[in-house]
């Protein structure tokens, strides 16, 4: 194994080396094997001895993670190495495929969010000598935080706010919710550390946002909590993100609790009752997708 590409790499995100692990990344005529893929699709999954979705890795510095493969036969590529120059290969596998089993995709995310566990998944990988595991497309699957009982994306030390949503309230309005938070907790204070931190943050949330599966609800949003006491940090996060479904859209909260969808449109709601601000997302929601 070249470990340049690991020891390049080894101080930053999982997310930034998931990005540079894409085979786009490396092949800039390439296709994918698939068409679209979503989160009722129905894919292939690795699987360990005891049958059930398992994470791997090629190197010890590589993050692990899930695999997925839209054709039972690419899963014949993650055993043998593929050297990056003869891309043409790819199309005969040359040894066994390992043990899978078909599995929704959304049930996978479920199954990966009911565990703990935040890793990622990629889509059709093979296995270089260079890069790891390369893939056609990673996906990223939130926490299920056992304390505010909320899908979460980024650490949970920061989400006590989302208790004042009830999951009751959620499950009698059928909305599936995602939440990525951006607080000032580790934010550096230093005007130019702040600033590339702010950056980096901003790409993060750029790479990830699009490729969350989420299962379809009344309302389904990944919802970005905006908490930096500064309005035009705030704004620089708030973009309209391509999201992975169809159904699902990006929403921002931002610490004056404006609602506002990536086109900086507000949503107007009234905080003392959860139907008053389920109700307009949700209308919001439909109008937009028409």
């Amino acid at each position: 194994m070249d470990l340049d590409f690991f020891e390049e790499v080894s101080e930053r995100s999982d997310w930034f080396v998931l990005r540079k692990q894409l085979l786009s990344k490396h092949v800039s005529d390439h296709q994918n094997s698939y068409k679209s893929l979503s989160s009722y699709d129905v894919v292939h999954v690795l699987v360990g001895h005891d049958g059930e979705p398992c994470v791997t890795k090629s190197h010890d510095n590589e993050a692990a993670t899930y695999l997925i493969f839209t054709d039972s036969s690419l899963a014949r590529r993650v055993q043998d190495f593929y050297e990056l120059s003869a891309l043409s290969d790819l199309s005969t596998p040359q040894s066994e495929p390992l043990t899978i089993k078909h599995m929704m995709l959304g049930e996978l995310v479920r199954v990966i969010k009911a565990s703990g566990k935040n890793s990622p998944i990629k889509v059709n990988a093979f296995k270089t000598k260079e890069f790891g595991f390369l893939c056609e497309e990673v996906l990223f699957t939130p926490v299920l935080d056992s304390f505010t009982g909320k899908s979460l994306m980024t650490d949970p030390s920061e989400a006590k706010a989302l208790l004042a949503l009830d999951p009751k309230e959620e499950k009698r309005f059928g909305m599936e919710f995602t939440f990525y938070l951006m607080t000032n907790q580790n934010v550096p204070e230093v005007i130019e550390e702040r600033q590339n931190y702010l950056k980096d943050k901003i790409e993060e949330l750029s790479f990830i946002a699009p490729r969350i599966p989420m299962m379809k609800g009344s309302g389904t949003f990944l919802v970005v909590i905006l908490n930096l006491e500064n309005e035009i940090e705030e704004q620089a996060f708030i973009r309209d993100y391509k999201m992975f479904d169809e159904y699902s859209s990006i929403l921002f909260v931002t610490s004056g609790l404006r609602l506002l969808t990536g086109n900086l449109e507000e949503i107007h709601y009234n905080g003392e009752q959860i139907d008053r601000i389920f109700l307009p997302m949700i209308n919001w929601q439909k109008n937009a997708q028409k």
